[in-house]
């Protein structure tokens, strides 16, 4: 077998097999380009070459370092979703507005400059609320209300949910409610479990012992005889409150519970935070905070009708797990 490197474009070599030649081509960055946009698409060679009237073979071809014919080069970049540049490495393919929003905060998200990841986020969330807002969806900046002038927010409420953006100094937060398929009433159908978290931070001291428990860091416990003594509420009381909530979730709670091995191989029960947990508590204690001091002035505040979010017949219907 001779083999014969004629450095020409695009050949890599070139080899007899008997009196045949062949002809190997090198990758170029359109035949890399063309592989890559026909696996991501899920398209095999067969299929491409029916979609432009031309030969598997021919395909092949264009994969392995030659090129289509030219009238055939828009009708590849059409059917891929890219331009003709693109397909030959001259620009990036061509993002919808989510990747590039997805693609900017990656990038700066632990950058300090200009603020933290969060504010990023936040003005994104803003933005969004100002696309709402009136015939045109005009945009203003973002600006933290102080309280003692102005308690301020956004509501844009729709047929099928919500959303809901406070900007108080005090308080900054955002929300989105999108009602499911099946209704409200069977979202919320364990009506005694949900009544059971509202009675578990029902009282002042019981919110006490969460705030204090938050403060927790992530390699630290507490005896509930140092809450006691802190709030000055009676130890089995501290007990009680911590032991509901541990096992307020079937699953995994906010408040971690662990065995403390004593000496004579006795055993006292401590506390921990599980920070993962804490996101819906934090929800939902920003909620009754915002009930007390409701937003009193509004950036945007616009519905899209009169749909109601529960059905009558429904509701009458809905029962309820009873407690353990």
């Amino acid at each position: 077998m001779k083999i014969a490197n004629l450095n020409k474009p695009n050949v890599k070599y070139r080899y007899y097999i008997g009196e045949r030649m062949v002809v190997v081509m090198a990758a170029t960055v359109f035949s890399t380009q063309l592989q890559k946009l026909r696996k991501a698409k899920g398209v095999k060679q067969e299929q491409l070459a029916e979609r432009l009237g031309v030969s598997t073979q021919a395909v092949s071809k264009w994969e392995n370092g030659s090129y289509p014919d030219g009238d055939l080069l828009p009708q590849i970049a059409k059917f891929f979703d890219v331009s003709i540049d693109y397909m030959y490495g001259n620009e990036t393919k061509d993002k919808c507005l989510e990747e590039q929003v997805r693609d900017y905060l990656f990038e700066k998200r632990w950058q300090k400059e200009n603020g933290t990841g969060l504010d990023r986020i936040k003005n994104f969330i803003w933005a969004m609320q100002c696309s709402m807002n009136g015939p045109e969806g005009q945009y203003t900046d973002y600006i933290k209300h102080n309280k003692a002038h102005c308690i301020s927010g956004s509501e844009i409420i729709f047929d099928d949910g919500f959303s809901y953006m406070r900007t108080t100094d005090d308080l900054e937060y955002y929300a989105m409610l999108q009602l499911p398929e099946e209704g409200l009433e069977k979202s919320f159908s364990d009506l005694a479990g949900i009544a059971r978290v509202c009675r578990c931070f029902g009282t002042e001291e019981a919110l006490k012992i969460l705030f204090y428990m938050m403060s927790l860091k992530g390699n630290e416990s507490v005896r509930p005889e140092v809450i006691s003594e802190q709030f000055g509420i009676p130890v089995e009381k501290v007990k009680g409150i911590l032991e509901e909530m541990s096992t307020i979730s079937q699953y995994c709670s906010f408040v971690g519970k662990s065995d403390l091995l004593l000496v004579g191989n006795q055993k006292e029960q401590i506390y921990s935070k599980n920070q993962a947990y804490l996101v819906q508590v934090l929800l939902m204690l920003a909620a009754a905070k915002d009930i007390v001091e409701p937003v009193g002035s509004w950036n945007g505040l616009c519905s899209t009708g009169n749909e109601t979010w529960t059905d009558r017949e429904k509701v009458m219907a809905m029962g309820g797990k009873k407690d353990e």
